[in-house]
């Protein structure tokens, strides 16, 4: 089985969660997903990132039925969390990437979270979204440099397989999606798919990145340094879900 359609079983659950998320889906609140064990059935991401937050009535656009939105937000509704639902076990994956098509991941990722960010400097409206997105562009423009100096420095050239295309097919829809949004129906979904997509990559990276990696140098970056960043990140979105309404 080729491993995007593994990644992407959940994807028109996720177009469809994150719209209940920005519509209410016949509520005035909507919980948000708990959070994934690692392989060692630890929670492995901040607990603050339970609780509610206010619809935004008026942003009920949807993305794209074709396209795999979001991992994080397909758990919720597919009533498991988003590696059972959507990436399978470590073991069913590890290895099948090369460390070029890692690097292409990380890539898309990086490149993915600077447009995203670029667009809600510009679209948000609370200054706490504004101040999330120049970190995000700030630490993955930061994040992009030291990828290009990793890849030279193993003298290999990042390449993009089934899993970097996904996200970059991903990420195309989210900007779609989010164009549309003004005000606070921006900021509620911008903030939604921020969780939704640093939980993917999360799962994405304990599932096939970690255990699939060849280089040493490689594997240190990317537990050291890649994990711990997307795991804070994940923590400041949901800080600042909290700020606008979510209540733990």
């Amino acid at each position: 089985m080729r491993l995007d359609r593994r990644l992407g079983r959940g994807a028109v659950a996720g177009v469809a969660s994150l719209a209940c998320v920005l519509g209410g889906c016949g509520s005035d609140t909507m919980s948000t997903p708990g959070p994934p064990t690692g392989q060692d059935g630890g929670v492995q991401e901040p607990s603050d990132g339970a609780g509610t937050v206010d619809a935004a009535p008026d942003a009920v656009s949807a993305l794209p039925a074709d396209t795999g939105m979001v991992g994080g937000l397909d758990a919720q509704a597919n009533g498991g969390d988003a590696r059972s639902s959507d990436i399978g076990s470590g073991d069913a994956v590890a290895g099948a990437l090369s460390d070029q098509e890692i690097t292409g991941v990380l890539n898309a990722v990086d490149l993915g979270e600077i447009q995203e960010g670029t667009l809600a400097r510009s679209r948000a409206v609370a200054p706490a979204v504004q101040g999330l997105a120049a970190l995000m562009v700030g630490d993955h423009a930061r994040s992009n440099t030291q990828l290009k100096a990793l890849t030279a420095e193993l003298g290999i050239t990042s390449s993009d397989g089934d899993v970097s295309q996904m996200l970059r097919a991903d990420e195309a829809a989210t900007l779609g999606f989010l164009g549309q949004q003004q005000g606070r129906s921006f900021d509620v979904g911008y903030l939604a798919a921020q969780v939704a997509a640093h939980r993917r990559v999360l799962d994405i990276l304990d599932s096939a990145l970690i255990p699939g990696v060849h280089a040493p140098l490689l594997r240190d970056v990317l537990q050291g340094t890649v994990r711990p960043m997307v795991l804070e990140h994940l923590r400041k979105v949901l800080q600042v879900q909290g700020s606008l309404g979510v209540q733990s």
